[in-house]
C-alpha cells in the first residue's frame, strides 16, 4: 500500500511541476497555453504565436 502511494505523491508532484512550467511558459508568451504534457514541435507553437500576433 505505502507502494502505490509513493508512485501516486510522484505523479501528482509530477502533474503539478508542468502545470506550474505551462502556466509560466504562458504568461511569459502571454497567452494561455494548453494543459497538454508537453509540446514537441516548436514549429506548431511559432505559427501559433504568429497567427495570434
Amino acid at each position: 500500500m505505502s507502494d502505490f502511494a509513493y508512485m501516486a505523491f510522484i505523479v501528482i508532484v509530477l502533474m503539478a511541476g508542468q502545470a506550474v512550467l505551462w502556466a509560466w511558459v504562458g504568461l511569459r508568451a502571454g497567452q494561455v497555453l494548453p494543459w497538454w504534457p508537453i509540446k514537441l514541435s516548436d514549429d506548431q507553437s511559432n505559427e501559433q504565436q504568429k497567427s495570434v500576433k
